[in-house]
């Protein structure tokens, strides 16, 4: 597979109480070979921050590409 840009990632807050919010994040991946292009989204679990969400996204697609 090959890329034809960089990941985007979304982050998505969900704010449990007032002093506390976890984030989800999702991450959007666009590539593959003209003939058999594909787009693949992963989301990641809850995390207490962004980065965190983030990292999990990743981790996702990682382990299923």
């Amino acid at each position: 597979m090959g890329s034809l840009g960089r990941p985007e990632y979304v982050i998505y807050p969900d704010k449990i109480s007032e002093t506390l919010t976890m984030y989800q994040a999702s991450v959007y991946i666009r590539g593959g070979v003209s003939v058999s292009f594909r787009n693949y989204r992963f989301m990641g679990r809850a995390m207490p921050t962004e980065r965190h969400a983030i990292q999990m996204a990743a981790r996702e697609a990682i382990a299923r590409l």
